[in-house]
This record gives C-alpha cells, sequence and structure tokens, in this order.
C-alpha cells in the first residue's frame, strides 16, 4: 500500500511514496515531513520496485520519437518536444534515485541523506522545465514517455556492485554525460532565441557537477580506493560504459570542476574502442526470401547487430554483452577477397561483383537449389528421412501446376486423398520463404478458396508450393551445420522457440537425447551430401515433433536453410554461457520480457535487444 501523501515521517517512507503514487503533485513533494522537520532515518528491509506509479496521462511506453536535431531547434513545436523528454528524465531520475533507497537500505545514513538532496535538486529541475514548457503552451503528458531510465533498473537490480553499480550507472555515466549535454543544448536554445530555457539549461549543468562530484565521492568510499577510473570500470555495469559518459561536445573543465581524475576525464574523453575489423563486406540482405514484404524494424535492428557482432566488424563493442565483444571462436577464416551475404542470391553475387570481390560460402546457384522447401522434402524422400505418418502426405506443387486444366480439382483430390487424421486441417507454403510468411491453411474444406488463391499466388511467382497436413505441434527444433572448406563441419542441436503463427522467438539448449540423436543422425548424412557438393557456409534444418493418434512422431527434415539462420547466432551466443546447466535465447520481446522460472542469471546482450537466460 501506498503512504498517503504526508503521512511519511521515515526516509523509506517518502522514497515509496515518490515512486508508488502516480501524480505529478506527489512526484514533487519535497523530501521533509509536512511539517517541513526532517524525515527520520530508517533502515527496513531491501524492498525492489520494478516500476512506478503512473497517472493514465504519465504512463510510460517503450518508444520515443527522436529527439529534434540541433538544426531544428528554431521551431517551437521541435523545443517543446525536446523540453518535454528533458523534463521526464529529471521525473525518471527523481523516481529511481528514491528507489536506490529502498532497493539497498544498508547504505551509508549520510549517503542517503545525500541522495534526498539530490531528489530536492532533480524536483527543481524539472519544475524548470515544467515552467519552460508551459511557455511553448504544451503540458508535460502531451508526447510519449519513454522508460529509458527505468528499462535499466534490472540490471542495476541485479549487478553485484549494489549501491556501486548505481552510483557509477546514474552519476558518473548518465549525470556526467549530461555535464556535455546540457551546455550544448543550452547554446542551441540561445541561437533560437529561447533565453528562458538557455537559462534552465545552466542551472541545471551546475547542480550536475555537484551530483557527479557526490558520485565520486560515494564511490571512493566504498570502493576503498581514490582512483576514479579503477573504481568506475570496477563497478559500473553493462550496458553502461565510458562512451555513455559523454556528448557530442566534451566539457573537460565541467568534469574539473566535479573533481574527477585527469586520468578519469581523459579516459572518457577518448572513449572510442575500435572493434578489431575482419577483411570482409557484410551484405545484410535479411529476409532475401521475401522482398517484396515488409520487415519488422526492430527485429531486422536486432539481427543485423548480432550479425555484425557476429562477424567483428562493429566500429564500437560497448554497447554489447562483455561476452559478445570477445573475439568468436567460431569465426571462420576469411581473407581479402570475401563480401558474406545473409543469403547467397544474384544481388549478392551483383553486390561482390560491383565491390571486386568473391562471394564468401556457398555459391547462389547451390543456395537456390538447397533453400527451396521442395529440396528438403526430395532430399528427405531420397535419404529416408522422412516420418512414417507423413509419406505421400506432403507434396510439392510445381511452378506450372495451375496452367494445367483442372488444377482446382487435382489440388481438391490431393486433399481428399489424405488418411482422415490428417485431411482434417491442411496448409500450403510457399516454397521459397522463410519464418512461416506466407502460409494460409483451412480446416476440412472450409477456407478452400482461400488456400487455393494462396497456392495459385505460389505457383505464379514461379516457385511452387508445398502442401502439407497442419500437425498438432508439440515441440520445434534447429539442427545447426557449419560446413568448412577442408571437409569438416560441425553441427548442434538446439530447441526452436516460436509463436503459434511460426514468428521466430529464440532457441534454448535443452534437447531430449533421443531426438538429439535422431536429429544429429540426420545431419550427418546431410553434411556429407553437401560436402559431396563443395558447399562451403552455414546451413541450418528445421525439424519438429507432433502428436497423431496418441503418439508423439518426430518430422526430422521440414526446412533446409542455407543460409545462416538466427539459431547459428543463438548458438554463437549461447556458446559464452556454456558452463551453465540450461541456456535459454530469448528474441522475441515476449520471451525477453518474462524470466523462466528455471533461470537463475538474465544477461542483457545489448540495449533493448536479445536476452539470455541461464540456469
Amino acid at each position: 500500500m501506498s503512504t498517503p501523501a504526508g503521512r511519511y515521517f521515515t526516509i523509506s517512507d517518502y522514497c515509496r511514496f515518490l515512486i508508488v503514487e502516480g501524480d505529478l503533485a506527489s512526484k514533487l513533494a519535497p523530501p521533509r515531513q509536512a511539517d517541513g522537520s526532517p524525515l527520520r532515518l530508517d533502515r527496513p528491509a531491501s524492498v525492489l520496485l520494478t516500476e512506478p506509479g503512473r497517472s493514465k496521462h504519465l504512463e510510460m511506453s517503450g518508444k520515443a520519437a527522436k529527439l529534434p536535431k540541433l538544426h531544428e531547434l528554431g521551431s517551437s513545436e521541435a523545443r517543446a518536444r525536446c523540453i518535454h523528454r528533458f523534463a521526464h528524465h529529471e521525473l525518471q531520475a527523481v523516481e529511481l534515485f528514491a528507489w536506490a533507497i529502498l532497493r539497498w537500505p544498508e547504505m551509508p545514513d549520510a549517503m542517503k541523506t545525500d541522495i534526498l538532496e539530490t531528489i530536492a535538486e532533480e524536483q527543481k529541475h524539472l519544475r524548470l522545465y515544467l515552467k519552460c514548457l508551459e511557455s511553448h503552451g504544451v503540458q508535460f503528458g502531451d508526447y510519449p514517455l519513454s522508460d529509458y531510465f527505468w528499462r535499466h533498473a534490472a540490471t542495476l537490480d541485479q549487478s553485484p556492485a549494489g549501491p556501486r553499480a548505481f552510483l557509477s550507472a546514474m552519476g558518473l555515466t548518465l549525470e556526467q554525460a549530461n555535464l556535455d549535454f546540457a551546455l550544448m543544448y543550452k547554446a542551441a536554445f540561445e541561437r533560437a532565441g529561447d533565453h528562458e530555457t538557455a537559462r534552465a539549461m545552466q542551472i541545471i549543468h551546475d547542480d550536475e557537477v555537484g551530483h557527479v562530484r557526490l558520485a565520486k565521492i560515494w564511490l571512493a568510499r566504498l570502493e576503498g580506493g581514490q582512483d576514479d577510473l579503477a573504481n568506475y570500470m570496477n563497478t559500473v555495469p553493462f550496458p553502461f560504459g565510458p562512451t555513455r559518459a559523454r556528448g557530442r561536445q566534451f566539457h573537460a573543465e565541467s568534469r574539473e570542476k566535479a573533481l574527477l581524475d585527469p586520468k578519469f576525464i581523459e579516459y572518457v574523453r577518448n572513449a572510442r574502442k575500435p572493434h578489431p575489423r575482419k577483411p570482409v563486406v557484410l551484405y545484410q540482405n535479411f529476409g532475401a526470401e521475401e522482398a517484396h514484404k515488409p520487415k519488422n524494424k526492430d527485429h531486422v535492428a536486432s539481427i543485423r547487430t548480432l550479425f555484425q557482432a557476429f562477424w567483428q566488424i562493429r566500429d564500437s563493442t560497448e554497447d554489447l554483452h562483455p561476452a559478445l565483444a570477445s573475439p568468436n571462436p567460431l569465426l571462420p577464416v576469411v581473407n581479402t577477397e570475401w563480401v558474406v551475404p545473409w543469403l547467397a542470391t544474384v544481388d549478392a553475387q551483383g553486390r561482390a561483383d560491383a565491390l571486386g570481390r568473391r562471394l564468401w560460402g556457398a555459391s547462389y546457384e547451390l543456395v537456390d537449389k538447397w533453400h527451396a522447401k521442395a529440396q528438403a522434402l526430395a532430399w528427405a524422400q531420397e535419404r529416408q528421412f522422412e516420418c512414417d505418418p507423413l509419406k505421400q502426405s506432403v507434396t510439392f506443387l510445381r511452378p506450372e501446376f495451375f496452367q494445367i486444366p483442372g488444377a482446382d480439382q487435382r489440388l481438391l483430390g490431393m486433399i481428399d486423398k489424405l488418411p482422415d487424421e490428417l485431411k482434417a486441417r491442411i496448409t500450403i507454403k510457399p516454397n521459397w520463404g522463410f519464418s512461416g510468411r506466407g502460409r494460409a491453411g483451412m480446416e476440412a474444406q472450409r477456407n478452400v478458396d482461400q488456400v487455393m488463391g494462396a497456392a495459385r499466388r505460389m505457383c505464379h511467382r514461379r516457385r511452387g508450393a508445398i502442401l502439407e497436413p497442419w500437425l498438432d505441434r508439440v515441440a520445434d527444433y534447429s539442427v545447426l551445420l557449419w560446413l568448412h572448406e577442408d571437409g569438416t563441419h560441425a553441427l548442434h542441436v538446439l530447441k526452436l522457440l516460436n509463436t503459434s503463427s511460426g514468428v521466430y522467438c529464440g532457441h534454448e539448449s535443452r534437447v531430449p537425447s533421443d531426438v538429439r540423436r535422431d536429429l544429429a543422425q540426420m545431419g550427418e548424412a546431410l553434411a556429407r551430401d553437401l560436402h559431396s557438393e563443395k558447399y562451403v557456409g552455414p546451413v541450418g534444418v528445421d525439424a519438429f515433433s507432433f502428436r497423431l493418434d496418441g503418439r508423439e512422431w518426430l518430422r526430422p527434415v521440414v526446412e533446409i536453410n542455407a543460409r545462416m539462420t538466427m539459431g547459428h547466432l543463438a548458438r554463437w551466443v549461447t556458446s559464452y554461457f556454456s558452463g551453465a546447466e540450461r541456456v535459454l535465447f530469448a528474441f522475441h520481446p515476449r520471451m525477453r520480457s518474462q524470466r523462466p522460472e528455471w533461470a537463475r542469471e538474465s544477461h542483457l546482450l545489448f540495449e533493448n535487444g536479445p536476452v539470455v537466460f541461464s540456469a
């Protein structure tokens, strides 16, 4: 329960009030008792609050529009959006300083008193911004409110450095960076003629100097050493770090006023750690199988970051989990002549030709052959890796299927010939596609027109379609191959996690031993055939188990993906946590927001990106 307004007497009661109450007036309540007397020091049990209370118009979302560029601040609306964002930073700071006192009640009493003074100054900053907003005719809450600061509460909570991590992240990273941003925006507002906001920015900058100084002093006391840089690097939690402790314009004099060591100041000034560049060019054609369809921008951004980190060509690795920033032991040997595609296509080959380089891995002709679902079906039939109940029940409709008279009736006849237990629900999917996209299905004879139309479209695109029963899936699996030029290969099996509609969610390390054995046997056979055709590079095979007639069956070959897959990236990421009993690579937002019961730890791979859960 929240404490009634004005009825708090202790520091912890006040801090809980600041966080739990949702209205702006409560967030601005000064750190003292209702009669003006000081709050009583107390040391209750630790309390972890995962989110603040917010009135409806102050609720936070995961996204917010980008800040206007400095040259755009001549517009009153652009200035208002900037001020609104800065005001919410101050509100989140108020809440998180209170959060820290509740989370670590064992911190020294004098440190709590100093944090209360900081809260009062953050409230002062918020009032300054609110006044500036009024002059622009904008109310706080008129624009979306990002949860940027609160998003890191879990990281701070889990850091073994405890309150020292909070001092490093909040005081010596975010507030140190604001020493630069406050002066940069002050000058921009002055150029725009908004002198009221410029004065506010100067006041806030001057107070931030004190906040940074306070963080430095308390971190030194808690760490027991006077080396600012060592104290910081020993305690700052990922994804915070020195490159986030600075702005585009660097103001050393502000840091000198905060009494930061010259060595620390110079380290932050020069904090641009280059990632060792590999002599490759990446052709990041994610979703090339269906280039005509829109992509999920957030998903593509996460794949791109992982793909770049795998090949180690990022300019900076500080925003990555430390494990991903270390050398990749799985990285194949390449030289300066290569262009590395996500999927080898004619376009990828054209890109390589334009750069005067070679396309790394399998040729696009080999990829074109093996990436088609019809090839997976034909290979499984030839090598006897079909599942017994599905023999003769999965059919490839060739591109010319509908050019023959009576095609509709032939298709209905194929469905009718399926065993009774399989023809109640069927699905049709494009011969060339990914992640279940483009699939259509029907139950018995319902939606037959929809399925017929989808089949026509798939065949019209000259790729054909796959007709198969819709099965009661139990679990999905990935067989991951990496074939080397010397004829060797690596093989791994992971559990594949999808949504009910087939959207990729993540991978898990735990696989039943009998399933792992059967899928490894299939993978070895596929590797031999691929080696015989001089195939080099990654291949992923989708498989799943399903329930039929009271028994569980394994379908070992559903699709062969002749490219790097998310499974390869998941395997690379989880290899850094190989000592764990169980590891889950959570890619989809639904998964990464829910920690499994068995997980002891969660590891954020990069901001807003995938998470690894480990036990």
